[in-house]
């Protein structure tokens, strides 16, 4: 049996958390960029941005 140590239970919290936050803030974007578009279901094509900033979800 492998024991995991309060340590890295720790580092692995803080992973799982890290990853959710990244989760939320690029399905955030999308939902925000899917209402400036006027539509609220999602499609097979990618979404065209007029702006170079309009970029940065995919940074996240």
């Amino acid at each position: 049996m492998n024991l995991i140590t309060p340590l890295e239970a720790e580092r692995q919290v803080s992973e799982a958390r890290a990853t959710f936050g990244r989760f939320l803030s690029i399905w955030a974007s999308q939902l925000l960029e899917l209402e400036r578009n006027g539509s609220r279901l999602p499609s097979l094509d990618p979404i065209t941005t007029s702006h170079d900033f309009d970029q940065w979800p995919i940074a996240a």
